[in-house]
């Protein structure tokens, strides 16, 4: 393994700490790699406003070496949807129809690590998403009940705290959400949903409904039934309702009830 190998291992192995990337950067500038100069471009404008010179070179560089810098993974997701932060992949978008090979490639891809947003765009491949090298991904988005229901089943932890799912919940769904150990994280979730709150007494009575902040739901629901609604219970801070293109927030008050947000 060479020097450049070990410093990736400890940048996968603690992606939220800086200090790696940081090490790294300074070694591949050395080299002479341009990768070295995106990270530090990134982690800088994490303390200061960048210049728009600083910017405009940080857009160069993505688009003349994206490729190279996600390796297997340029082959599994959209080439419209990749965004770089402290110097690597942190936000993708799975494509549709890849390869078998492809995605046997990526599977287990030590750059997912650095991933935190992933929209799987509606598909199932649990094969990808289960995978060890795609726990510390916060954001998961278009989720089939398929894979969702593969997620609830899991029981290894992962890192999720917002989870985005295609369709209401099933009650099949209700009984692996029931059970699950796999999503302690887990705050902020999202689904299509049109019946009033009732439909949600169930989930309250759920480990993951004790620990869940915020609730969005896409679909015709009544705003002032969420706000007279007792069963909420006190730690949704927030439902937010999105329909027909309004979007409605209610946010927990001085009162302890559910309020429309100002504006």
């Amino acid at each position: 393994m060479t020097l450049g190998d070990k410093l990736l291992e400890a940048i996968y192995a603690a992606p939220d700490d800086d200090t790696p990337r940081s090490v790294y950067a300074d070694w591949l500038q050395d080299q002479g790699d341009p990768h070295g100069e995106l990270i530090m471009l990134q982690l800088s404008r994490l303390r200061a406003p960048p210049s728009r010179a600083a910017l405009r070179r940080e857009r160069a560089l993505i688009a003349q070496h994206r490729q190279a810098w996600l390796g297997p993974l340029w082959d599994v997701v959209r080439r419209t949807h990749i965004r770089f932060e402290r110097g690597f992949a942190d936000e993708l978008v799975l494509r549709p129809l890849m390869k078998p090979k492809h995605r046997a490639l990526a599977t287990g891809e030590p750059r997912w690590r650095t991933v935190r947003t992933l929209d799987v765009w509606g598909f199932d491949y649990p094969d990808l998403v289960l995978h060890d090298a795609m726990r510390e991904i916060r954001t998961l988005l278009s989720v089939p009940e398929s894979l969702a229901l593969a997620i609830f089943r899991d029981p290894r932890p992962r890192s999720l705290r917002t989870l985005e799912l295609q369709r209401a919940i099933e009650p099949t769904m209700r009984k692996a959400i029931d059970k699950t150990t796999a999503v302690p994280a887990l705050t902020h979730l999202e689904l299509p949903h049109a019946a009033g709150p009732k439909a949600f007494d169930w989930l309250w009575d759920t480990k993951l409904g004790t620990q869940l902040n915020t609730l969005t739901l896409r679909g015709a629901t009544s705003p002032q039934a969420w706000s007279a609604h007792g069963r909420v219970p006190a730690n949704i801070v927030a439902v937010i309702i999105r329909s027909r293109g309004t979007v409605v927030t209610l946010r927990r008050g001085a009162s302890g009830a559910l309020e429309p947000e100002d504006g």
